[in-house]
């Protein structure tokens, strides 16, 4: 009788339509051998028309960009590995819930942001926030598609840009597979990779700067400035370029008008010495005819 009761207890906080896969987790286990800790110790899938499955389709070419784990309302959100709060999310959650964004490290030493979307704030986090792995850093909050953790994971080394629940991007705007991630990656250990991730302050940027990050930012810029470098010096060989065209056109006209002033002379000379020559001869002519008479 009491298994009866407890089956429909948890039937009646699963949304209607969806269809409970299995139950997964408990509060002493980890996801397997990669050491994450389950985001909830017990909770269900979902297999419905608009199923909460990783790239289940939303209509209009959306898709799905996590996994919805359905758990009742209070349920407490663990954090799956030491990390450092990245952002909080406000909008599109429901009301009263938020997406908050934890920034985790791998044991080979790159960074990722797992997204812990439809919950409360209920430890008071804030960017910058550090939590511990398996530590409650919220609880599930009332959603009107039923209670539940809309939890994703952005590509190692890639910030988060919006939308995050849904895209019709063919990259899926960086998200992978939450379930597959957990169970093949592997966090780093120790309190160090926590302390390793910091948050910027108010003044800085939105991205977190880690070593490598800032080591690839660096690189960024000496490409880019190289880059600007080669087009300046393109761009000042083409101006000198056209500057020396310029000038070698302007020696050419020069050139064609002196000629032609020269030519206009010498023309005019030419005219003036046989006027001179022709008055001399007739002046000649009548000269030896008077002299006749």
């Amino acid at each position: 009788m009491l298994k009866i009761i407890a089956l429909v207890l948890l039937i009646a906080w699963l949304p209607s339509g969806c269809i409970a896969a299995r139950e997964q987790a408990s509060a002493s286990e980890r996801v397997g051998q990669s050491n994450f800790c389950w985001p909830l110790t017990t909770f269900r899938y979902s297999r419905s028309v608009a199923s909460g499955d990783w790239l289940a389709s939303r209509g209009r070419g959306s898709w799905h960009l996590g996994v919805d784990m359905f758990a009742p309302t209070g349920s407490p959100v663990r954090a799956i590995a030491d990390g450092v709060v990245y952002d909080i999310s406000h909008g599109g959650w429901g009301s009263g819930n938020v997406a908050i964004m934890v920034k985790h490290t791998l044991a080979d030493g790159r960074w990722f942001i797992a997204l812990y979307g439809h919950i409360r704030n209920s430890q008071g986090l804030h960017k910058g926030s550090q939590v511990r792995a398996c530590s409650t850093i919220g609880i599930v909050g009332c959603y009107s598609c039923g209670s539940h953790l809309h939890f994703g994971v952005i590509t190692p080394n890639t910030f988060p840009h919006a939308p995050y629940g849904t895209s019709k991007r063919a990259d899926h705007n960086h998200f992978v597979d939450p379930l597959y991630f957990l169970r093949t990656g592997r966090p780093s250990e120790g309190r160090e990779s926590m302390l390793q991730s910091t948050v910027p302050s108010e003044k800085a940027t939105d991205n977190v700067t880690t070593d490598k990050a800032v080591s690839l930012r660096s690189e960024n810029k000496k490409h880019k400035a190289k880059k600007e470098g080669i087009t300046s010096r393109s761009t000042t060989k083409k101006l000198v370029q056209s500057t020396k065209s310029s000038r070698k056109k302007k020696q050419i006209v020069k050139k064609k008008n002196s000629r032609s002033k020269k030519h206009v002379v010498k023309s005019a000379k030419k005219r003036a010495t046989s006027k001179v020559r022709s008055l001399t001869t007739r002046s000649k002519r009548a000269v030896s005819a008077r002299g006749r008479h």
